[in-house]
């Protein structure tokens, strides 16, 4: 019931939407504890309920006080240095609920003693790149702000060195947030040091400054937040959730807890949240990067009762999804450490045997020249894992988040690779990224692609060659011949669809914010749909509203309607296919498809979110046939069915069902099974498999097939 409470003050705090300065977060350290335990304050001893009141009077009662130059922690003995606060936490067997990814939890941390040692901090691990900044309406959130929080010796500095300094501005309009990016780009640059090569790179989301590895990546979100509050209620991860507006840290009381207790809390934004929401969904490599860092993941037994609550009712909440017979959490996860036992004790022959056309092939041929020699332990990536997505309205396809089975299968991976049993790539995840040839149109903006790295051999030549490999996949499946005459295009002039990009790389601001370097998104729309009609008045009556200039429709349609002359390709209609043109006998049957193509035109200034909800939405809706119409290797009823999904997942939801029931369904959520037949594959031939061969018997295929059969 304690638990239950905190739950319910951690909403509170939610939707109070206030936020802690420096010393908002001293008085609540100081005065609350973390894990059940009574709370002294004023010299007397608080009951668990009175001290959930003594906390919202922190928040909402607060005196004004005078600000506090200390930034502590909260424990029992918090040891204070002139370089650094330790901050001691509870053992984690203390920690009630149920808790994962935790093994390098931390006993105790230092945090920076006072705002001056935060100050200066903040400058060494930026290196100096904002010095001169005029700070107003600019905030500096997210990992680097930790970071420097922790960075209490040069040591731990190195740790963030790869951490970008994530800006973001607030209470602007689009034009004078666009000047404010072109100032805080001025403030950069002079601070380079001398004969630095610099580039600036521009997507539908955000605008990076890139200088030579290791000098910090500076990247401004382009959403136009109101203010700071805004930005730290948006952070998936409890501990991420803090800020710097060049005077002030701020941060959420989820912040100071995570901090104290060394855990974020679970709930199902992790899953179902929305960037564009008040608070985003979470992603995997996120997850275990913070998990190196030490910072696990806590359920809470409020949501372990409710599945206890809930396991009557699992029909009715399942919306149509195959559940677990048993949705305890413990089981799910020892069945999960068997699956990855058996994984792991057929690795050696997935390594020889996989199809090289395996988006992982790439991954493997990579690391193969780091194995040292005599060292015969399992190197894998979390990728291998998986290659098949769920078919969900939700918002994670081959995500491990997808579900709590899968997420604690990579749990044991990663622990695995913490005792030192495998060796672990923790940055290849089986993503729908720019990750192989067949899934040429990724949601991320940022190409993973080959030869673009950041580490000591990153040079601006290799980042330009990735941008331009990844946007010549925006057109090439378009005027690739097979496709030509199923759009009607075959006797057309295409060069117009070379102008196609989704990011824009130049040597200067100005380069990339011209008119010339807007982002320009192919997109497939069904001929007899009015689709692009509707959303250019929509988007044109938004703009005109806000004073967004525009000399064009948003949404053009270079070759007009091609009316009945398109026609789908020609796909076999096997017994065994699903439609999705993964099998070469579906690739004959006869489909009346009619499809325009039309080019969406995304300028500097109209890539700004939050401007309009009407901008937004439009703007996922056209995402939406990006992606679900990417393919004309399918069926009409695959294509269909994959863009309603896209726009499922894309949707902003103001009243998502009750969060008790949707976590039910995540925890009770079973594997797709074509995973078992993803992973078979890599046994034997190319050609998959039609049975166990008696060879195999008792190995990973004929367990897997046991498993999900």
């Amino acid at each position: 019931m304690t638990q239950s409470l905190d739950h319910m003050l951690d909403l509170t705090f939610l939707s109070s939407r206030r936020i802690m300065t420096t010393r908002h977060l001293m008085l609540f350290a100081c005065r609350t504890t973390c894990c059940g335990q009574p709370a002294t304050f004023l010299g007397r001893t608080l009951s668990r309920r009175k001290k959930n009141q003594r906390r919202r009077v922190l928040l909402y009662e607060m005196p004004e006080i005078e600000y506090s130059t200390s930034i502590p922690g909260y424990c029992r003995t918090n040891a204070l240095t002139s370089t650094a606060r330790e901050v001691t936490r509870e053992p984690q067997s203390q920690i009630s609920g149920f808790t994962f990814l935790d093994d390098k939890r931390a006993s105790s941390i230092f945090i920076q003693p006072s705002l001056p040692s935060f100050c200066g901090a903040f400058e060494t691990i930026s290196d100096g790149l904002l010095k001169g900044l005029d700070w107003s309406n600019v905030f500096v959130a997210g990992g680097i702000i930790l970071g420097t929080l922790l960075s209490t010796t040069p040591e731990r500095q190195k740790e963030f060195i790869h951490s970008d300094i994530d800006v973001y501005i607030y209470g602007l309009s689009a034009s004078a947030a666009n000047d404010k990016i072109a100032h805080i780009y001025e403030t950069w640059k002079s601070n380079l040091p001398p004969n630095t090569p610099s580039a600036v790179v521009r997507n539908s989301r955000t605008i990076t400054f890139f200088a030579k590895y290791p000098i910090k990546r500076v990247q401004i979100v382009m959403k136009l937040v109101k203010n700071p509050r805004e930005v730290l209620l948006n952070f998936d991860l409890d501990v991420a959730s803090m800020g710097w507006d060049g005077k002030e840290l701020w941060a959420l009381p989820r912040a100071v807890r995570a901090l104290e207790t060394g855990y974020n809390v679970f709930t199902m934004n992790f899953v179902h949240g929305h960037f564009l929401g008040e608070r985003r969904a979470s992603q995997e490599s996120r997850v275990f990067k913070y998990a190196d860092r030490g910072y696990g993941i806590r359920i809470l037994p409020s949501y372990i009762d409710a599945l206890h609550d809930l396991q009557a009712r699992k029909e009715e909440i399942s919306h149509g999804e195959a559940l677990h017979g048993n949705v305890d959490l413990e089981h799910i996860a020892a069945k999960a450490l068997e699956w990855v036992d058996i994984f792991l004790k057929e690795q050696p022959q997935l390594e020889c045997e996989r199809s090289f056309s395996s988006p992982g092939y790439k991954w493997r041929n990579r690391i193969a020249d780091t194995r040292q020699e005599g060292d015969t332990r399992p190197h894998v990536s979390h990728a291998i894992m998986y290659q098949v997505a769920y078919k969900t309205t939700e918002p994670l396809n081959r995500d491990c988040l997808t579900s709590f089975e899968r997420l604690i299968r990579h749990t044991h991976l990663w622990k695995k690779s913490v005792t030192g049993e495998i060796v672990l790539d923790n940055t290849e995840f089986a993503s729908t990224d720019y990750d192989h040839e067949n899934a040429p149109l990724g949601y991320d903006d940022a190409p993973a692609l080959k030869p673009f790295e950041w580490n000591e051999a990153f040079n601006l030549k290799d980042l330009e060659t990735s941008l331009n490999t990844a946007n010549k996949m925006q057109h090439k499946w378009i005027t690739d011949e097979w496709n030509l005459e199923p759009l009607g295009l075959a006797d057309r002039d295409v060069t117009s669809l070379n102008a196609t990009r989704r990011s824009t790389f130049g040597l200067s601001l100005e380069e990339v914010m011209a008119p010339d370097a807007d982002m320009i998104i192919p997109l497939l729309i069904p001929a007899d749909s009015n689709i692009v009609a509707w959303a250019n008045k929509m988007l044109k009556d938004a703009f005109r509203e806000h004073g967004l200039p525009y000399d064009q429709d948003p949404i053009t349609m270079p070759f007009g309607k091609t009316g009945d002359n398109n026609k789908a390709p020609n796909v076999d209609e096997d017994e065994e296919g699903d439609g999705d043109g993964e099998d070469e006998d579906e690739w004959r049957m006869d489909r009346d498809v009619q499809l325009d193509v039309a080019l969406w035109r995304v300028t500097a200034l109209t890539c700004w979110q939050l401007i309009d909800r009407r901008i937004d939405e439009i703007a996922e809706m056209l995402w939406s046939y990006h992606f679900g119409y990417a393919s004309l290797r399918c069926t009409d009823q695959f294509r269909l069915c994959t863009f309603v999904s896209h726009l499922s997942k894309r949707a902003i939801r103001d009243a998502p069902d009750e969060e008790f029931e949707r976590f039910a369904r995540w925890v009770g959520r079973q594997q797709p099974v074509r995973d078992k037949e993803q992973l078979a594959k890599w046994q034997w031939d190319m050609g998959g498999a039609s049975g166990i061969p008696e060879t195999r018997k008792g190995t990973f295929i004929d367990y897997a097939t046991m498993w999900w059969g």
